[in-house]
This record gives structure tokens, C-alpha cells and sequence, in this order.
């Protein structure tokens, strides 16, 4: 059934008055695989960045992608870290 949808969506995006007020297949398609915790800290953040580029447009044209880089890394590294003291302590 997703995978109807998923071409259905597509189909229609590709005509150009009706692609503004469609969802993206990507993310309907990156929310059903990816876990609901990591949907909503994509949402969060993604709103977070939409009003900071809204209001301080300057300041978001120099920091916002590097932040978000750093996040993504950092959490990378936590989890492998996590993984690693997991592994270490026997849970």
C-alpha cells in the first residue's frame, strides 16, 4: 500500500501547481523506516532552523549548517561510544 502511495505521490509531483501543497515522498517514505524518536528530533530541529533562518537570516547563513553538522557528528559518536561501553561492561 505505501509503496502505491509513494508512486501516486511522485506521479504528482511532478506537475507544478499541485507540488506545493503535496508531501514529499522522500519523507513520508524516511518516516516509515526511521524510528519515531529520530523523526521527531528531524522535525524539532528542522522547525528550530526554519525560525532561526526566518528571524535572524544573517546569523543562520553562517552557523546553521556547520551547527547541524556538529549535532549529527556528535550523535554519531555517541552512539558508537554507547555501543562500545555496552560491549565493554557485558549489557
Amino acid at each position: 500500500m505505501f509503496s502505491v502511495l509513494g508512486v501516486v505521490l511522485t506521479v504528482l509531483e511532478s506537475r507544478p501547481g499541485l507540488r506545493r501543497y503535496l508531501p514529499s515522498p522522500t519523507g513520508i517514505g524516511m518516516g516509515i523506516l526511521v524510528p519515531f524518536s529520530v523523526v521527531v528530533g528531524m522535525c524539532v530541529s528542522g522547525t528550530v532552523g526554519l525560525v532561526w533562518e526566518r528571524r535572524w537570516k544573517a546569523s543562520a547563513d553562517v552557523y546553521l549548517l556547520p551547527l547541524a553538522s556538529g549535532l549529527i557528528a556528535g550523535e554519531a559518536l555517541v552512539a558508537v561510544f554507547a555501543a562500545i561501553f555496552l560491549w565493554l561492561v557485558g549489557g
